[in-house]
């Protein structure tokens, strides 16, 4: 299937999202110009914009509103942001807040996300508050569609404890995912993103996105 020109990636907070914008731009940019767009104007801690040097030395753009680093966390969404919206090349890849205040930033963009083509990934961890189970992932899907306007298109399993992750973990994520895609109607395969170790061998290779954790919290930070 052709990939469309917008991939959105949606979720709860510490849903892992952003780390896998970030690792789905790094693989985007060795076959296309990729520009990543961070929208998640709620999240004080995970930013793409913590990573831009990085990814911008590996030829990513990385756009965001202005104030984004700040801790007012004011979008101000700028002529810059809309002409990433409006143009017709390129893999644009945003990382957009999943409840409703992050996800309404998208409603500007609808009518340019609609009429070029767009995939949204809802991203899971079964271990953060909200989506701890099939029936918890159906609704915060159904929440970002009704915040955004727009159709959650695939589920992505992110399911992880940090060091305390276990494959069974993982697999126990990947049910309930696959349970809250089958609630709601997906045809498309739940995809898995998980570090190396964690990696179930039963799992189909094309419907893995191996990760390796670009950015770090605050007491990462602190520890060093």
């Amino acid at each position: 299937m052709k990939e469309k020109r917008i991939t959105i990636l949606t979720g709860h907070f510490g849903s892992g999202k952003t780390e896998l914008s970030i690792r789905m731009a790094l693989n985007s940019c060795q076959q296309q110009k990729t520009i990543l767009l961070d929208l998640d104007v709620v999240n004080p801690f995970f930013r793409t914009n913590e990573a831009k040097e990085v990814l911008e030395k590996r030829g990513v753009q990385v756009l965001a509103p202005r104030f984004a680093t700040s801790q007012l966390d004011i979008p101000a969404l700028t002529p810059e942001l809309d002409g990433a919206f409006a143009r017709k090349d390129g893999h644009l890849i945003v990382d957009v807040g999943g409840d409703e205040d992050g996800a309404r930033v998208l409603g500007r963009y609808r009518r340019q996300i609609l009429e070029q083509g767009y995939s949204m990934w809802a991203v899971v961890n079964l271990m953060r508050p909200f989506t701890r189970n099939h029936q918890e992932i159906v609704e915060m899907v159904r929440e970002i569609e009704a915040a955004t306007g727009l159709v959650v298109t695939d589920l992505i399993n992110n399911t992880h404890l940090c060091s305390e992750t276990t494959v069974e973990l993982v697999l126990q994520g990947q049910r309930e995912t696959e349970a809250a895609a089958l609630a709601l109607g997906l045809e498309t395969p739940v995809r898995l993103a998980a570090m190396r170790p964690w990696i179930p061998a039963s799992m189909d290779p094309q419907l893995v996105i191996e990760m390796d954790p670009v950015l770090k919290t605050p007491w990462d930070m602190e520890s060093r």
